[in-house]
């Protein structure tokens, strides 16, 4: 699995950041169980201030002057979000820049890793439950679901797992990441 996604993704590198620019870093963990890769998510808390309040998402946030990069981002928002540390990861490689539909100033780096070794999960505050998912499982259930942004009802592909909807920025990442492993 490590071989196909370094040679699917992009090196990790430096990333230069615009001043006045909005920034934000994802981490997409991957682990093996039984030859079945899985992915871990999270259902973010409802809250009237998170533009994506009880969304399936992947542990990450925005970018602070206090981090050394995204990469520093996306795994200290991995620790705070799930309790996993940085020393049971290895990072293999990164997706270009996305930007979420509900925030097109936003850029947001998506960067894929490994789990190292089992680590047990503490969900953080700003998280209500974390989900290990396996890949196969989604990529044989996808439906369409509504949302309405501006006014106006937008049609979504999703992912289905038990009753949770996985859908926008969340929804492409993994297709891509089904893409590079082949599945």
């Amino acid at each position: 699995m490590e071989s196909r996604l370094r040679e699917g993704l992009a090196p990790i590198r430096a990333e230069s950041l615009e001043p006045g620019r909005s920034y934000a870093a994802v981490c997409i963990l991957l682990r093996k169980i039984s030859e079945r890769p899985e992915v871990l998510l999270v259902k973010r808390a409802e809250r009237s201030t998170d533009p994506w309040s009880g969304h399936i998402a992947f542990p990450g946030g925005r970018y602070k002057a206090s981090d050394s990069d995204l990469v520093e981002t996306a795994l200290r928002e991995l620790e705070e979000e799930t309790g996993i540390r940085r020393d049971v990861v290895r990072l293999v490689g990164a997706l270009p820049f996305t930007t979420p539909a509900n925030s097109p100033d936003l850029l947001v780096k998506p960067y894929v890793a490994l789990l190292l070794r089992e680590a047990e999960v503490h969900k953080g505050s700003e998280v209500q439950k974390v989900l290990w998912v396996p890949l196969r499982d989604l990529k044989i259930v996808a439906t369409e679901v509504y949302s309405k942004y501006s006014g106006a009802v937008r049609k979504h592909l999703c992912y289905v797992y038990g009753d949770e909807l996985i859908w926008g920025m969340t929804f492409k990442l993994i297709r891509r990441v089904l893409q590079v492993l082949g599945l």
